[in-house]
């Protein structure tokens, strides 16, 4: 099975590209092989068109908080996405504003369940880490896709599948309270390289294993790639990979969302989250 994880940004350029690490699981074992980086949305359409199989784990909210889909007078996730594509980017961050302002003092950031189970930042946030910006780029295109996204049912032509991951939770695993992405990039680079190196290495590890139920390995170049991305985006898109291969695995079980009502909403697949009490 084709196995890929992408790190999402709302404006994909050349000092801030799109980062795609694409890989392949097969009897118990994902392969990561190489990292890709786009400055522009074209590369990620192209692999939402491959008509698959294929799944996908994407760092960025595919879905948003009930209050602001009824705000806009949407009816399921399809029309949701269909809606908030005709408002325009402007017209969408507009519309958020517009609905935070009408909800209470200190509740002007709404979380889905699945959000405060991974200790996630609200799909309505558009700035310092403009989330929202990112569900409204990744959202229009997958409205025009042929391709599954769970937990949302829609009748398609292609065999992709499309999960919501959140690399902060693997993380947090295997190097707890440490920080693997440098923001200052004038200062020294020397503890969050140490903890890319760490996390890596774990990735690769017998608690990997255990954790996700198969093994995983990359080339010595994807390696590289890894430690030496000091925005941590290219670690970030194989931990993508690594939590969509895992859902891959639970696929019989629904990927891995829990049934019922908690995730009418959207889920962001992981073996954790399973476990975190509501």
């Amino acid at each position: 099975m084709k196995v890929l994880g992408i790190d999402v940004t709302s404006r994909p350029s050349a000092k801030k590209p799109l980062v795609i690490a694409s890989g392949e699981y097969r009897r118990g074992r994902l392969f990561i092989h190489a990292i890709s980086c786009h400055s522009s949305f074209s590369g990620f359409e192209d692999l939402l068109a491959s008509t698959g199989p294929w799944v996908a784990g994407i760092d960025a909210p595919l879905s948003f908080p009930r209050g602001f889909c009824e705000y806009l007078g949407a009816t399921g996730w399809r029309d949701c996405c269909h809606r908030v594509r005709l408002l325009g980017r402007t017209g969408f961050e507009q519309s958020v504003y517009a609905y935070r302002e009408k909800l209470p003092k200190g509740q002007s950031l709404p979380l889905r369940e699945c959000d405060r189970r991974a200790g996630a930042k609200s799909p309505l946030l558009l700035a310092y880490v403009p989330v929202g910006k990112m569900a409204y780029e990744v959202m229009s295109r997958l409205f025009l896709a042929e391709c599954r996204v769970v937990p949302f049912e829609r009748p398609v032509r292609g065999m992709g599948v499309v999960l919501e991951t959140y690399p902060a939770l693997v993380a947090r695993r295997f190097i707890p309270g440490r920080k693997y992405k440098h923001e200052v990039r004038k200062t020294p680079d020397a503890s969050c390289r140490t903890a890319r190196e760490d996390l890596v290495k774990a990735l690769a590890g017998q608690a990997f294993s255990e954790y996700s139920g198969f093994s995983l390995a990359m080339t010595g170049q994807v390696e590289e790639i890894c430690v030496r991305d000091v925005q941590g985006d290219a670690l970030d898109a194989v931990l993508c990979a690594a939590t969509a291969a895992w859902g891959h695995t639970v696929r019989r079980q629904g990927y891995g969302v829990p049934p019922g009502p908690v995730s009418a909403e959207g889920w962001i697949v992981s073996p954790d989250l399973l476990q975190a009490r509501s």
